[in-house]
């Protein structure tokens, strides 16, 4: 079951509109406060991630941001590398940090997996960025594996920790025949 997901921050977009993400997260907002977990609940919150991702690989981290959990167990290994941010504190700074990375952001998404609990939830994407590099201008693609975890707080889903990596080529196989042990 994969399913895709496309939205562009360019100007003539749907996503380039502030009322498509005033409409997202109006949709959040009513949908997320749900008292059981639902496909429905945790489906709106992804639109609304992947909405505010577009504004994050466009230099704009707070739409992103407002969907963490602030609270000190969140965690972030992002697919830029370095040090795993842990706390809300470090996560924030690190988001400001990753939106000053990319200029004129273009995103789309494969689902791989999701799993729904009742306040715990987690996907996985193959995640594709069509960027330019704000210090030169040069187009840029990353392409990225990617599981975040949600959590229900205070009756939301919020996210409490996002792991990407730029692992997405296999590395070469070494099969039974070819491997000699000494």
């Amino acid at each position: 079951n994969s399913r895709s997901f496309e939205l562009a921050g360019g100007h003539n977009s749907p996503a380039s509109s502030p009322d498509y993400f005033v409409e997202a997260w109006h949709s959040f907002q009513s949908q997320a406060a749900l008292p059981e977990a639902s496909d429905a609940s945790f489906e709106s919150v992804l639109a609304a991630v992947e909405a505010a991702q577009v504004q994050l690989v466009n230099g704009q981290p707070g739409p992103f941001k407002a969907l963490w959990s602030h609270g000190a167990d969140v965690t972030l290994s992002g697919g830029l590398g370095g040090a795993i941010a842990r706390g809300w504190t470090q996560v924030s700074e690190r988001l400001d940090w990753v939106a000053m990375q990319y200029a004129g952001g273009v995103r789309t998404h494969q689902e791989v997996v999701r799993y729904v609990g009742h306040d715990l939830a987690y996907v996985v994407l193959r995640e594709t960025i069509r960027f330019k590099n704000p210090a030169d201008g040069r187009a840029m693609v990353q392409e990225l594996r990617v599981t975040q975890v949600f959590r229900r707080d205070d009756g939301r889903w919020r996210i409490v920790h996002r792991h990407a990596d730029s692992q997405v080529a296999e590395t070469q196989r070494v099969d039974a025949e070819s491997r000699h042990l000494g």
